[in-house]
């Protein structure tokens, strides 16, 4: 999903590179800790609740932005990317802003595990753009997978005409806050087929500008709605820096994930974050996990999985042949034990 050109990288660098490719599932290994560094994201949102979130985003893309510049000019990059990619380049830096409004927003509306299992649905959404844009296959397993999510949402969200409730105004708000992550997913999904657009550029300008266009927009959209206002404690300042401090590390790690590891079990390997999220709900928020949230969250959760692995397969069908091929011959050595045996 995310390609690094070759050129430009210093032999030390590539050296270092290659002997890290080697160790065995170092990528599911970035994407796992990738995943910790997101959903930590998403938690320190959810608990600096005195400052807007599109506003905390700022601060995260600031942390970013400066990592990726150096890593820019490390690397001797054109900050404007490839010369037929650029539009796509905007494309993504504009989508993406959009999709962390509306995704860091949802998580002031509706639990933390909630908001993570419906923005993470992004890559079922990805099948519906890929088919718009890319003329990508849409068969019946996209749709089916299409319609669970959506049912795994509508019971995460727990419509009160249905499930009942007695506070109208939460109600309320968890509708907005299941239609804001929602919507972050849709954007998302729209990043993820621009990124196939983009085969030139490295993931550093990608992620810069990204970043630039946030610790831009962002203010200014806050100050339009006059929601704008600085941290005046140590422990909202802290939990800002940390914020900044975070972002970069969780964008390195997947893009190294993506790198080093099939694109199919990487994706599966991000569902973890929906996980991690609710235990951060349960345990450090002390938030209570409702039975139609875990049976959302998993049905959510299968349907990114079985797109994973259908792409994982229809691109590498090489190595699911193999993995097979292993498990028969496993089978056969066990059979052939037990009949000695005998």
């Amino acid at each position: 999903m995310i390609s690094e050109p070759p050129e430009n990288e210093n032999k030390s660098s590539k050296t270092l590179f290659e002997k890290i490719a080697k160790i065995p599932a170092i990528g599911i290994f970035f994407a796992l800790l990738s995943c910790c560094f997101i959903s930590t994201e998403s938690l320190i949102i959810k608990i600096v609740s005195n400052l807007h979130p599109i506003e905390l985003i700022a601060f995260r893309a600031l942390g970013m932005m400066i990592v990726f510049v150096i890593t820019i000019f490390y690397n001797k990059y054109s900050f404007y990317g490839a010369k037929d990619e650029r539009w796509f380049l905007l494309l993504r830096a504009t989508l993406g802003f959009i999709s962390s409004c509306f995704g860091f927003t949802a998580v002031r509306y509706i639990p933390l595990g909630d908001a993570s299992a419906i923005t993470f649905s992004a890559p079922v959404f990805v099948s519906i753009f890929a088919r718009i844009l890319l003329k990508e296959p849409f068969g019946i397993l996209q749709l089916i997978t299409l319609v669970t999510t959506l049912c795994g949402g509508f019971l995460i969200s727990r419509p009160s005409f249905i499930f009942g409730t007695n506070e109208k105004i939460e109600a309320k708000n968890h509708l907005i806050g299941t239609l804001l992550a929602f919507a972050c997913a849709v954007f998302a999904a729209l990043v993820f087929v621009m990124l196939r657009k983009m085969q030139k550029t490295p993931s550093a300008v990608v992620i810069f500008w990204f970043s630039f266009t946030t610790v831009i927009f962002a203010p200014l959209t806050t100050m339009i709605f006059d929601t704008f206002k600085m941290p005046k404690d140590l422990k909202t300042w802290m939990l800002v820096a940390l914020l900044g401090l975070i972002a970069a590390p969780g964008q390195i790690f997947m893009t190294l994930a993506f790198k080093l590891e099939d694109a199919g079990p990487v994706s599966v390997t991000r569902t973890i974050s929906i996980v991690i999220s609710f235990v951060y709900q349960a345990v450090l928020l002390k938030e209570s996990v409702v039975w139609t949230s875990l049976l959302g969250a998993t049905i959510v959760c299968l349907s990114v999985v079985i797109i994973a692995i259908e792409k994982w397969y229809r691109r590498k069908p090489e190595a699911f042949q193999k993995i097979f091929c292993l498990a028969s011959n496993k089978n056969k050595e066990n059979s052939n034990k037990e009949n000695v045996v005998n």
